[in-house]
């Protein structure tokens, strides 16, 4: 009875407007904002018209970010990972 109280109580109040979200901790906060501004960053070097290649390390360092969140394995884990059942050059 209280699951379904609260349940109710929630959807008839929402706490957020539409398009909003709840971030409840700072270190992911912080993490967000950093990947949003490296985002940022790639994208108005793209529109400066810079070659693909130089908007990588932002766009890297936003996946970083992103990955301080999630836990997700890093670049180099990846490299490792592709390289090790691929052999580039032959």
């Amino acid at each position: 009875a209280l699951h379904a109280a609260i349940f109710r109580a929630l959807a008839q109040a929402p706490l957020l407007s539409a398009g909003e979200i709840l971030i409840s901790d700072a270190r992911h906060h912080e993490a967000l904002s950093r990947c949003r501004d490296g985002l940022a960053r790639a994208r108005e070097a793209l529109a400066s018209g810079a070659s693909e290649e130089m908007p990588l390390v932002d766009l890297y360092a936003a996946l970083k970010c992103l990955g301080e969140i999630t836990g997700e394995v890093g670049l180099d884990e990846i490299y490792d990972r592709i390289f090790s059942t691929f052999c580039i050059g032959k």
